[in-house]
């Protein structure tokens, strides 16, 4: 009788907290939210503002409430996006364009390799670092998709979309990549992502392309997978752990 109070809160609690989020799943409300951030143009030119909205879009993504594509939108349509364009092909270079640390510029070409997360790092994290079968088989399956920054199969199938043990990384992987290719701007050691490229373009390329073929960029999104890949790794190994824990109680 002791724990029943306890128990009915935890199951009345859990009961909320899923209509709440089914209702924000089946509404439009958070991909409203974050195309009306477009109208902040003065904050939207800067690097915290575009760690900032990353993050918040990555949580959205955690609990299955907003979409690539939206991002995508965000990043291409608003106002710094135009003029990094308009001068770039005025003067025939992405270098030093008037705002280089935009969420076009570092979110979809290096923080969200694979899709949202990062998730071509945690592919390759499971082949490389996972004990389970059923891991690898997620793994194999979602691969060619992931390459293409669809990464629906792995979010669901592992899964990783509402599960505690990978939100860390599934934010972390963002922000972290982000922060380098930024850095890299930063140094001038490569333009920013000016230049559209299509829906479904590889994520390795992504950057590549963006710059117009500048190599460094290449280099940097190589570098950000392998980034990701490591912090990953102790996730998937303890995800082994647990599960060879429940294996061995049964």
């Amino acid at each position: 009788m002791d724990s029943l109070v306890p128990i009915s809160l935890v199951v009345v609690t859990a009961i909320l907290v899923g209509l709440l989020l089914n209702w924000l799943e089946i509404s439009i409300l958070p991909d409203q939210v974050i195309l009306k951030l477009q109208n902040l143009k003065a904050n939207q030119t800067s690097l915290i503002f575009s760690l900032g909205i990353g993050v918040l879009v990555t949580i959205l993504t955690f609990f299955g409430l907003t979409s690539m594509p939206t991002l995508e939108q965000f990043g291409r349509d608003g106002f710094a996006a135009t003029a990094n364009l308009n001068y770039a092909f005025l003067h025939h270079t992405p270098w030093h364009v008037p705002y280089p640390f935009t969420l076009g510029t570092l979110y979809g070409p290096f923080g969200a390799i694979g899709g949202t997360g990062g998730t071509l790092a945690l592919v390759i994290a499971i082949f490389l670092f996972s004990r389970q079968r059923d891991q690898h088989l997620i793994g194999r399956w979602s691969l060619m998709p992931v390459l293409f920054n669809f990464n629906s199969a792995v979010l669901t199938g592992l899964p990783v979309l509402g599960n505690g043990l990978y939100i860390i990384p599934f934010l972390l992987v963002p922000l972290v990549n982000m922060g380098i290719a930024a850095l890299a701007i930063a140094l001038n050691l490569m333009p920013a992502v000016v230049y559209n490229v299509p829906l479904g373009t590889p994520g390795l390329l992504q950057a590549f392309i963006g710059t117009n073929g500048n190599w460094m960029a290449l280099v940097i999104s190589l570098l950000n997978v392998f980034v990701g890949v490591l912090i990953y790794k102790p996730f998937i190994q303890l995800a082994n752990r647990l599960q060879e824990g429940v294996d061995q109680d049964v």
